[in-house]
């Protein structure tokens, strides 16, 4: 309030309007310099935190990786955390088996466990044989089921105590020769009684497993007396099992060997010796011819 001394000697009080503070020079610069040194930290903070998301999330694609080997270069891809997808190139005029080209190229930015692909000269390995899956439950459905082995090695199966005629369908299936060797007289004939080499040996295709089959007891003297002839039948075309019983059971002791030929399956038989329609004494020999491929 301002005092107005007016004629009598009185003063009067008069009202003043406020006074506006006056922001001075000094102020306002301290102001502009607070705003531009948050702008500046605002901006670091972002592209730094830009660039810290960056490498965590991205890695970059080694140098030095064209003219490695293929494994050394794989090995040096899974330590930046990248994939590596390796790819053989047989018309590339580089050293078989070396890194002739990466994609993408070394030193780019790849998202973490990203593809990089390796491109190695070369036709690159042997694809692993891969066993069929029957063939694997084959394998697993009993002790006497014996699947081929995938190289030329064969495992072979027991047979003992089966027939002549399914051992050696068996066997055969496996590419295995049978030839059989005559057993021990039994009450049933052309069973097979031991096997040459044992069950479950490894083998080559093509070896020969010898099988000793049971033969039939012979009858005795009183049933057909010594002075009869028996005529030996011409039992050419038929199972060698099937004819040695039959000569048994006539009163012949009977005897196989083998021959290699064509003119019948193998195991069948060729022919006889004494020949068919030879009349014998009870006992007499005969040999079974039987063939052999």
């Amino acid at each position: 309030m301002e005092r107005i001394e007016k004629e009598g000697g009185t003063e009067t009080p008069v009202a003043q309007a406020p006074r506006k503070p006056v922001l001075t020079v000094a102020a306002g610069k301290a102001v502009l310099l607070g705003i531009g040194i948050a702008l500046v930290l605002a901006v670091g903070g972002y592209f730094g935190f830009q660039s810290l998301r960056a490498g965590l999330t991205t890695r970059t694609v080694p140098a030095d990786l064209v003219g490695q080997p293929v494994e050394a270069a794989r090995a040096r891809v899974n330590q930046f955390r990248l994939r590596p997808v390796v790819v053989y190139d047989a018309a590339s005029t580089g050293k078989s088996g070396l890194v002739v080209k990466v994609k993408p190229p070394e030193g780019t930015k790849v998202r973490i466990n990203g593809d990089v692909t390796l491109v190695v000269a070369g036709k690159g390995p042997r694809p692993t044989p891969i066993i069929p899956p029957a063939l694997v439950k084959e394998q697993h459905s009993g002790s006497n089921t014996t699947p081929p082995a995938v190289a030329s090695k064969v495992q072979v199966p027991d047979v003992v105590e089966m027939s002549e005629a399914k051992a050696r369908q068996k066997l055969s299936a496996l590419g295995l020769e049978v030839e059989m060797k005559a057993g021990e007289p039994a009450a049933h004939a052309g069973i097979v009684q031991a096997m040459k080499p044992k069950a479950e040996s490894l083998v080559d295709k093509g070896a020969v497993v010898v099988l000793t089959v049971s033969t039939a007891q012979a009858p005795t003297a009183a049933v057909t007396p010594a002075s009869t002839l028996i005529t030996v039948k011409d039992y050419a075309g038929t199972l060698g099992t099937d004819a040695v019983k039959d000569l048994r059971r006539s009163g012949l002791a009977a005897t196989w060997s083998y021959e290699t030929t064509k003119i019948q399956p193998a195991g069948y038989v060729v022919r006889t010796n004494p020949p068919a329609g030879s009349q014998l004494p009870y006992g007499s020999q005969v040999t079974v011819v039987l063939a052999k491929q």
